[in-house]
């Protein structure tokens, strides 16, 4: 570090006398041993850097709106109008950043976390967290979630997707996600949690802990990836509940699994296709034929006996709302993941993942805005059927409504018979006659339609076989008993509405944030005014230097009345400790404990990589060549005078090549060859060299795949 010291002698000292009651100058230096510095370099002193709390705070507001700190100090010094205006430097802004955070971590990172949380809970009646400690009193598990995710799982939680995600905080706890899907098919969220591992006992602790959350309110169906752990979790804790797994990861595993593009085809067929039930085992015994390779006979036996949660024709009828995959769960992992990194700590991951929440439920506040004030266009000549379904249904499912009554018109009915008091059509699809579907009609005060398609039972959203019927019975509406609400603009009722309107206070830091938020847009709007004129300007800068003394004495006072959490009265004596880092699913070490040995991938070699090989100081020379006459000669490669990588030596019947990769030495037509120099040093197997004379028997005094280092003789008899 450059030295700054001077040990100049200059200075200015001032003495109080008592008697007098005054300052007095009791000695002045004025003498300086160096160069002063000159007015445009005085903001480099580091007296005259000051990062102040009206900086931090816009600071911290900009970092917690995803901008970086060297961003946040370009805005401020675009703001002040230059570099030597802001008052300090870019590095001493990090430092104040960096000297907040270790503030806010007086008692450990956990507990600035769970303090967080607790201040969440005073202002929120609904809101719930829970958290469990290890023999060390160090945080393992954590749930949370406020009185708006209960809301939506009241309305929305039917279907329940959960997964866990990596690389969000410094810890490596894994995050998981309780995820569905509103009205508008929007994702919702339902709690988030951070696990200490992925074992069944730590995901059983975490659904009954979401199931006390929920007011004991168990989902109809539950969509996981597939994880063991998770799986037996589910069935201990939700026996009754449908559970499918995620489409995607079955066909990727096939694909994994199978390796042959036919077979791949038709078994994705299987996951996707409705097929009947005697269709599906005609079409798997198919797939057994196919299996050539024992692998794929026992990966396929094993999926088929629990094709009950995966595939189409044993899930039909079971309500999942349309969806199959886990893809919105994986994205709200990437969703929130944009407002995460690896290296952050649990008091700045939590608040994170809470304004990554808020953002969510902008874009269905917005939905709700859209369908309240607007209407969809109509199309179809089904007019009455089709803007009833505008009225009722969201913008999103009433698209999916129109596409139904669109498709109705390619049926065709091919009989009608009557059978315990109602009607039963036949259906077959235009151009499709062996393609057959039955419909029930029943009439009366509550008219009922079922479909053999069961497309409503799964989907909520009635199909087009049932338009079709409608339309030949005549009706002008929707039968109620095929109207889902949760599909519908009013799935959210006046009681929910108003259980919502007691959550919407929050912490304080929140409400700071937006004082400041707002008082800050009005004040732009002043400063832009006052800068067209001297007068303004000079104005508002009398007026905002008496306001400052005056709202910092309101700030003193409010400090010294109000409540210090981080005193050393009440802060408890058993603090939950941060946790330990974790190990998860993706970074447990390789079987036999040990670590693979990194190798050079020029050489071969271990112990150094191809940035620092050897290989890499050869001869320049790309095209070298040497001959080698015939009889008994020898040859040294060395690595001061060899060639350089990917060049040859020929001749007739011998030749020496070199690859980057797989170093070879070629000697067709060769009798034998040794290894050894004429002082019988012994070849290094860690240089990556072997050997091949061309013939089935080799007559060398090694194998074929000897290894020699180099400065090693290379002797050739022929």
């Amino acid at each position: 570090k450059p030295i700054t010291r001077e040990n100049c002698s200059a200075h200015f000292w001032v003495g109080y006398e008592k008697k007098r009651d005054v300052y007095v100058v009791t000695n002045f230096e004025p003498h300086h041993n160096h160069q002063l510095v000159t007015p445009l370099e005085s903001p480099y002193l580091r007296c005259n850097r000051v990062v102040r709390n009206s900086d931090l705070a816009q600071a911290v507001g900009m970092r917690r709106a995803l901008f970086r700190t060297c961003q946040t100090y370009e805005y401020m010094v675009d703001q002040c109008g230059g570099y030597l205006n802001v008052g300090f430097q870019i590095k001493d802004l990090y430092n104040k950043l960096d000297a907040s955070r270790r503030e806010i971590l007086l008692d450990g990172d956990t507990e600035a976390a769970l303090s967080y949380l607790k201040a969440k809970g005073a202002m929120d009646p609904e809101f719930f967290c829970k958290f469990s400690v290890d023999e060390e009193n160090r945080l393992c598990n954590l749930f949370w979630r406020d009185s708006t995710s209960l809301l939506d799982y009241i309305g929305y939680g039917d279907v329940l997707i959960f997964d866990s995600t990596y690389k969000t905080n410094v810890y490596d706890k894994p995050l998981v996600l309780f995820v569905g899907s509103n009205n508008y098919r929007s994702t919702v969220m339902f709690g988030c949690a951070l696990l200490q591992d992925e074992t069944f006992e730590t995901y059983k602790w975490l659904l009954e802990t979401f199931m006390a959350s929920m007011k004991d309110k168990k989902p109809i169906s539950i969509l996981t990836d597939g994880d063991e752990a998770m799986r037996k979790a589910i069935d201990d804790v939700f026996p009754m509940s449908n559970h499918r797994l995620c489409s995607w990861h079955v066909s990727r595993n096939a694909q994994n699994n199978l390796k042959d593009d036919e077979l791949v085809r038709n078994f994705q067929a299987c996951i996707w296709e409705p097929f009947a039930l005697d269709e599906f085992e005609k079409k798997w015994e198919v797939l057994r034929e196919r299996a050539s390779t024992p692998k794929q006979k026992e990966w396929l036996e094993m999926m088929y006996a629990k094709s009950d949660s995966w595939a189409e024709s044993c899930l039909r009828g079971k309500f999942f709302g349309g969806m199959c995959t886990t893809q919105r769960v994986e994205s709200m992992n990437k969703y929130v993941k944009d407002y995460l990194r690896k290296g952050v700590k649990l008091f700045e991951c939590i608040p994170a993942i809470d304004r990554a929440m808020l953002r969510l439920r902008n874009t269905t506040a917005k939905d709700g805005f859209n369908a309240k004030y607007s209407t969809p266009v109509l199309k179809t000549a089904l007019t009455k059927l089709e803007q009833q379904a505008s009225l009722i249904y969201t913008h999103r499912c009433f698209v999916l409504v129109r596409q139904e009554i669109e498709s109705c018109s390619a049926l065709i009915h091919d009989n009608v018979m009557h059978n315990f008091g109602g009607r039963v059509y036949v259906l077959s699809k235009y151009g499709e006659p062996h393609n057959k579907w039955t419909c029930v009609y029943h009439g009366g005060e509550q008219i009922r339609i079922q479909c053999g398609c069961r497309k409503y039972e799964s989907e909520g959203i009635p199909c087009c076989h049932l338009f079709y019927v409608m339309k030949c019975e005549h009706l002008t509406e929707i039968p109620p008993a095929l109207i889902m609400k949760r599909w519908t603009k009013s799935a959210q009722t006046d009681t929910c509405r108003e259980f919502i309107s007691k959550g919407e206070d929050t912490t304080k830091e929140v409400v700071e944030m937006a004082r400041y938020g707002s008082l800050s847009a009005m004040s732009n709007k002043v400063c832009f005014y006052a800068s067209k004129s001297a007068n303004g300007y000079a104005m508002l800068t009398n007026e905002f230097s008496r306001l400052e003394g005056i709202c910092e004495g309101l700030r003193q006072k409010e400090e010294e009345t109000s409540l210090k959490l981080g005193s050393a009265e009440q802060c408890p004596s058993n603090i939950v400790k941060d946790p330990n880092i974790v190990k998860t699913k993706g970074s447990q070490a390789r079987q036999g404990g040990t670590r693979k040995r990194r190798q050079c991938q020029l050489c071969r070699g271990y112990g150094h990589t191809k940035r620092n090989c050897s290989q890499r100081n050869l001869h320049p020379s790309r095209n070298a060549g040497v001959n080698i006459p015939s009889g008994t000669e020898s040859y040294q490669y060395s690595s001061d005078k060899g060639p350089s990588p990917d060049i040859s030596y020929s001749y007739p019947s011998q030749t020496i090549s070199q690859c980057r990769s797989n170093n070879v030495v070629d000697f067709s037509g060769s009798d034998s060859f040794s290894t050894a120099d004429p002082t019988g040093s012994t070849p290094n197997s860690d240089d990556g060299f072997s050997f091949d004379n061309g013939e089935p028997n080799s007559l060398c005094t090694g194998s074929t795949q000897n290894n020699c280092s180099f400065g090693t003789w290379f002797t050739c008899k022929n």
